[in-house]
């Protein structure tokens, strides 16, 4: 009873305590909420990146690529060298009029071919690094976006061209050899099916259909017998 009564005499206070906890809690999930759907948001973007592919010879590859899951549109590409002139201006050639990219769909990837200053870059002392900053700024789902990357090219001495393998292709591609594969089985199938399906007229020759009464060469009748299997040189008769 003393509970009750406490309760009774205290309902306003009580009242005011659950309604600021309630309050609490929907702020915190209205919070919890807009940042899980911000996530999700961020989630389903473009991602365009720039990257350097080399064996620390003087051949290398430009990649321009999108890993995100929506397309990219006005792509632009900014680009500067510290350490190397040479390389500056193999970057300028590689590039051409390439600094624009209108379009770049989810996965796709942007090949430039790059011809490295290889004594340049690589014959110098461990604290001299030459350096390539790339500056991306695009566009998707109605929004911009920017980028920045900066690759040492100094440290890529030495390493194999296998490391910049992409799982993803390599997967992709054995999907696709798989696909031809099978495609051409099929159109053996295909073939032999046909094939079996003819045999020589009895009375020309010509290849005909297996269950044909007539041939539609020589218009000659074939009997029966020679249809369903049985010797097929035997009575035909004429039209």
């Amino acid at each position: 009873m003393i509970h009750v009564d406490y309760l009774d005499s205290h309902a306003g206070a009580v009242q005011a305590v659950s309604a600021v906890i309630l309050v609490v809690v929907t702020t915190w999930y209205a919070i919890l909420t807009r940042r899980m759907a911000k996530s999700a948001l961020e989630s389903r973007r473009p991602y365009v990146f720039m990257d350097l592919r080399s064996e620390g010879g003087r051949s290398g590859e430009l990649v321009l690529g999108n890993d995100g899951d929506r397309s990219a549109q006005d792509i632009d590409v900014a680009v500067s060298v510290v350490g190397s002139e040479e390389l500056a201006d193999s970057i300028t050639t590689a590039f051409g009029d390439m600094r624009h990219v209108l379009y770049l769909a989810p996965g796709r990837r942007y090949r430039y071919r790059l011809i490295l200053p290889a004594e340049d870059i690589f014959d110098r002392s461990a604290d001299e690094h030459v350096l390539i900053r790339f500056n991306l700024s695009y566009s998707g789902d109605g929004r911009r976006y920017a980028e920045s990357f900066t690759i040492d090219v100094t440290a890529l001495n030495g390493v194999l061209l296998t490391s910049f393998t992409d799982p993803g292709e390599a997967i992709a591609g054995s999907i696709k050899d798989l696909a031809r594969i099978e495609q051409g089985r099929d159109s053996s199938q295909r073939m032999q099916s046909m094939v079996s399906r003819r045999r020589k007229c009895p009375t020309c020759g010509s290849l005909i259909d297996s269950e044909a009464r007539k041939c539609p060469e020589c218009m000659e009748w074939i009997a029966e017998s020679a249809v369903d299997g049985d010797d097929p040189t035997a009575n035909t008769q004429s039209d």
